[in-house]
């Protein structure tokens, strides 16, 4: 079995790894960041499943949206939403601009699951011609 895979693929692995370490380490210090803000641990469950209640409920509105726009605006918007919610968490100072970013967090991993449909579909195509 070889491992020869274009550079599409590999800079799509690239990205996952670094998208999958930066959420690792964000999940991993997110706690500690709240904590000193002087939220307890309900507070802090709280916010750790935010991002994936959101991604829950606007998962199939977002597909069907994202089916009509390009790839590259996909990464662009998910890429946005990311940053903002990032920097209102970073800019909280209370629990709810912490909901606020947490919210727009969930919607980076939601972009991010649907780029990826287009690019296997392709890549599994291609391998079977």
């Amino acid at each position: 079995m070889t491992w020869r895979f274009g550079r599409q693929i590999w800079l799509f692995l690239g990205a996952s790894f670094s998208f999958g370490l930066a959420q690792a380490f964000t999940a991993l210090f997110l706690n500690f960041y709240l904590r000193g803000l002087g939220l307890g641990p309900e507070w802090q469950g709280f916010l750790n499943a935010l991002p994936a209640l959101t991604l829950g409920l606007v998962g199939l509105p977002v597909a069907l949206l994202a089916r009509r726009i390009s790839n590259a605006r996909t990464i662009q918007i998910g890429a946005v939403l990311s940053t903002v919610g990032l920097g209102l968490l970073a800019l909280a100072s209370g629990p709810w601009l912490a909901v606020a970013g947490a919210l727009f967090q969930g919607w980076e991993p939601l972009w991010w699951a649907l780029l990826q449909l287009p690019l296997w579909q392709t890549t599994a195509m291609n391998a079977a011609a």
